[in-house]
Order: structure tokens, then sequence, then C-alpha cells
């Protein structure tokens, strides 16, 4: 499933973010921790 708002997707929004964590912070369990920060 996909949103796309003003002809922005929603899941490239996030594949463009999760990469970003992945880059800068290093690595897949960072990223996890992230999340689920954002959803506590």
């Amino acid at each position: 499933i996909d949103l796309s708002v003003e002809g922005i997707s929603m899941a490239l929004m996030l594949r463009q973010e999760f990469a970003s964590v992945l880059r800068q912070k290093g690595g897949v369990d960072i990223l996890i921790q992230t999340l689920k920060q954002r959803t506590t």
C-alpha cells in the first residue's frame, strides 16, 4: 500500500529516510532503534 500526497509517494519518502539513517548512523540496528523511538 502506498499513499501519494501532492505527487509525493509515502513509500519513496520512507525509503529515502531509511537510507539516510543507514548511511549516517551505520546499520540496521540503529535504524530499528530509530523506528522504535518514533513509534513510542
